[in-house]
């Protein structure tokens, strides 16, 4: 076919690619991860951060590349120093060493030519990326398969369609090979979705919600909607098993639009599709419908110049080695390619489509199973290609030693907000805090989003991500992380230790309150400090372990006029009976307790906090079942100590 066959017929198969769909008056929110690599400049990059779009030259000296980012020149000599090239202010740089420099400064390149214009040629449609999420057993799985077998179906019969983390699915009457054709990731739900995004792909462009059409709207379907909306992602809803018996298409669509999705029917513009997988049913008028919005938004890209794609996943075979599934955003990857993907380098040996077989080019939305990259990378991933295996090297082991690869740093979500960089200038944007609400009963939640909304003011935004009744789940931890977004629980269960763990790795800040007033003042001062350009907690600054229990008499403790002791070791951080400060009771990795300090004595005298390393004498209010082997936390509610 024309993929295989390098830049021949390519003006045909490209012209007739799906364009970008999505429902009118959605705007299309790409997002960009840029990697800090080297430390020295950590701060003024991320300053510089700014997630423009800046064109470079194909010819450029170090001291006109600054002035293209408007950034000292001494930035970017340094990031030039540390890719090996050792440039002066005069001297002229290669355009993949610029466009890699650009990059981890924040910047989204193109090349142009001498007069500026776009260097590969006009840009042209791509073809769109479709995500499949919903409640368990809704039917995402059944429908992927349905799909894939209609496009090995729609190549040869008797083919058989190998893993590779996504697929293509013709459109209407055109071929693959020509472009027209809709590509589905692999792997449903919105756990996955959200793990790409929080890693910094913008792989999605579509999101394809099922609702089945026997159960209806579910906790799950929510949790997708608000994914997709927190994505800023366009959306089609299938309702799957309409050959059911007790099929209710009618109360589906109500049910969506009292959840706020406008479906086509009362007058919005989201389409709805009524599909039974078994039987094919509703497969095309799917497809159909991703087509008819494909002209919508543009979905132009360039199919020549420097590539942007991403790792949607990777697996090691003992025979193959290393295998990467990538799909390209802009550009064309070839083999004999050399590549950066995160933290790792690779020379594209091989380059396999979704049956298996061997192709020579891959356009952009067109996976292809990459072969001959040294080391694992992660989804989402971004893959970039440089000119020479040893500049892909230097960077590759640059990335590794400091720790930094592309997406993979805990302040990413940071880069270039609130800063937009414009020939040197500089220009607030007015922030935003992201949250996400779970309460104990529905009532309370809606009266608490209320609340919430009230504190917004001129200097500072609010914006509920998703809100739902019951505890924080992994799934909110996900959401969180990837739209940057703070949990909010109002009088609901104790965190679990498995989604604790992934709060603490990702450094997702949770404010946990039974109380509505000091919950609402707590985010205020959080708005405050916002308004304020400073950031605030809560931050867990140390953990201390129950090693002794023993009693005291204490003076109107109660009935019984005694009060539990922990004798503590800190191992972490500090302990502070300070104001600000709370402390939670942790008992095999889940908390039992939470709040303040009565007393803390080293030896037999008080103190206002314990180092790390020493011993101490803690007691709580309202506390006293402490046992031997309870982890206590110290956490600043403000983030101060």
């Amino acid at each position: 076919g024309a993929l295989a066959k390098g830049d021949e017929g390519r003006g045909r198969q490209y012209k007739t690619a799906c364009g970008y769909w999505g429902s009118r008056g959605h705007a299309h929110a790409q997002t960009h991860a840029h990697a800090r690599v080297w430390d020295p400049f950590r701060s003024q990059r991320r300053a510089f951060s700014g997630q423009k779009e800046v064109k470079i030259p194909e010819q450029t000296t170090v001291a006109h590349l600054a002035r293209l980012l408007g950034v000292k020149e001494i930035l970017v000599r340094d990031t030039l120093d540390a890719l090996g090239e050792l440039p002066k202010s005069d001297d002229f740089v290669s355009w993949g060493a610029a466009e890699i420099t650009a990059t981890e400064l924040g910047f989204s390149v193109q090349q142009s030519g001498p007069a500026g214009s776009v260097a590969g040629g006009d840009k042209e449609k791509r073809a769109p990326t479709v995500s499949i999420m919903g409640h368990i057993d809704h039917g995402k799985t059944t429908l992927l398969d349905a799909l894939r077998s209609s496009a090995v179906a729609k190549h040869e019969a008797g083919g058989i369609t190998q893993h590779i983390g996504a697929f293509p699915v013709r459109v209407g009457s055109g071929e693959v090979d020509d472009g027209a054709f809709v590509t589905f990731l692999d792997t449903p739900g919105h756990k996955a979705f959200s793990e790409m995004r929080a890693r910094g792909a913008a792989v999605t462009d579509v999101v394809v919600v099922v609702v089945a059409a026997d159960e209806g709207v579910k906790p799950q379907t929510l949790e997708a909607l608000a994914h997709a909306a927190a994505a800023n992602t366009p959306l089609i809803v299938a309702i799957t098993k309409c050959d059911k018996k007790h099929a209710d298409v009618k109360t589906v669509k109500d049910q969506l639009v009292s959840h706020g999705v406008q479906v086509e029917e009362s007058g919005g513009d989201v389409q709805v599709v009524e599909v039974a997988a078994p039987t094919g049913q509703g497969l095309e008028d799917l497809l159909g419908a991703i087509a008819f919005l494909s002209d919508v938004v543009d979905l132009s890209t360039s199919f020549e110049g420097s590539i942007d794609g991403s790792v949607i996943e990777s697996k090691v075979d003992k025979k193959s080695g290393v295998s990467a599934t990538v799909l390209l955003r802009r550009g064309t990857l070839r083999c004999g390619d050399c590549l950066l993907v995160g933290r790792d380098w690779g020379k594209v040996r091989v380059m396999r489509d979704f049956k298996g077989d061997k192709v020579d080019a891959a356009i952009p939305s067109f996976p292809v199973e990459v072969l001959g990259i040294k080391g694992v990378p992660l989804a989402g991933d971004k893959v970039r290609r440089v000119e020479t295996e040893a500049l892909a090297k230097k960077i590759s082991a640059a990335r590794k030693e400091s720790g930094a690869a592309q997406g993979d740093d805990g302040d990413e979500e940071d880069v270039g907000k609130g800063v937009e960089h414009d020939g040197g200038e500089e220009k607030e944007e007015v922030p935003q805090l992201n949250l996400i609400l779970k309460s104990d009963v529905h009532g309370t939640l809606e009266a608490l989003e209320d609340s919430v909304k009230s504190l917004a003011c001129d200097d500072v935004l609010i914006k509920v991500i998703y809100r739902s009744v019951g505890p924080i789940t992994e799934s909110d931890a996900m959401l969180a992380k990837a739209c940057g977004a703070s949990v909010i629980g109002f009088n609901v269960k104790a965190i679990s230790s498995q989604v604790q763990k992934l709060m603490d790795r990702e450094k997702i800040r949770v404010y946990n309150h039974k109380v509505i007033y000091k919950l609402l003042d707590h985010l205020q001062q959080v708005v405050e400090s916002m308004s304020k350009g400073q950031d605030v907690g809560p931050v867990t600054v140390g953990k201390g372990k129950v090693l002794q229990l023993w009693s005291v008499n204490v003076k109107g403790a109660g009935s019984k006029g005694t009060k539990a002791i922990a004798g503590c070791k800190v191992f972490e951080g500090a302990l502070y009976n300070k104001q600000n400060c709370t402390f939670k009771v942790l008992r095999s990795g889940d908390t039992i307790f939470e709040g303040k300090c009565h007393s803390l004595k080293h030896k037999t005298s008080d103190t206002a906090s314990i180092e790390q390393g020493k011993e101490c004498g803690f007691m709580m209010v309202g506390f006293d079942d402490f046992q031997v082997g309870d982890i206590v936390e110290c956490v600043s509610e403000d983030g101060s100590t």
